[in-house]
């Protein structure tokens, strides 16, 4: 749906927003975090008949770890970071330098990894959604954050085709010394939304085309 100028300008705005949630994470967990985007998509949810698998990496095929938030209010959705859930464990230990244990399985996630997830997600989307929302000049407020082991028809059944009929799909890599865990920030919006949304793009890109 994005136009390749709207897709360069998004994902312009969203890698600023991310470099400073990776700052963040750096400092909280003493340690250099690098969070990169290399893909931005825009679906229309209720033409594609719901989530296409084949718009997620192969690592979120099956069980996901997911953080999500809802956020309103002019502007207004759901976003959920979900990582493999083989990998969650990783994460965890990477964020809290143990040792790499990427052989221990999600079903070992204990009440404190959770929280250190919730905490990653909140950063991460946070820095996301308010992004997001200083590119339209809005003040957007957000629930707590809500960490679940999902799988991707889950997902998909959390979906409101009612108000959250289009899909923000931001894959990210998340690298901690040299280690790897490949995600995703799903942001769930209503037309009016993504309406408002793109219109601020366009004006954006047409001022840079005007220059």
């Amino acid at each position: 749906m994005l136009t390749k100028s709207q897709e360069d300008a998004l994902k312009e705005f969203i890698n600023i927003a991310i470099g400073d949630a990776a700052s963040l994470l750096s400092e909280m967990v003493n340690k250099k975090v690098q969070l990169s985007i290399p893909e931005v998509k825009l679906i229309d949810l209720e033409e594609n008949c719901g989530l296409d698998k084949q718009l997620l990496p192969q690592a979120l095929q099956g069980h996901v770890v997911s953080s999500s938030i809802r956020f309103g209010t002019q502007f207004n959705g759901q976003a959920q970071l979900v990582f493999p859930a083989d990998k969650s464990k990783l994460l965890v230990a990477m964020c809290l330098g143990e040792e790499d244990i990427d052989s221990v399985s999600a079903d070992e996630l204990t009440d404190a990894d959770f929280d250190v997830i919730r905490e990653i997600g909140n950063v991460i989307l946070n820095a996301v959604v308010g992004g997001l929302g200083n590119l339209l000049e809005v003040k957007i407020e957000y629930d707590l954050p809500e960490v679940n082991l999902l799988s991707l028809l889950e997902i998909e059944e959390e979906v409101d085709f009612a108000e959250d009929n289009y899909l923000l799909i931001i894959h990210n890599d998340f690298v901690v010394e040299e280690t790897t865990v490949k995600g995703s920030v799903l942001v769930m919006m209503s037309i009016y939304s993504i309406s408002y949304l793109l219109n601020q793009i366009n004006q954006i890109v047409d001022d840079i085309y005007a220059e």
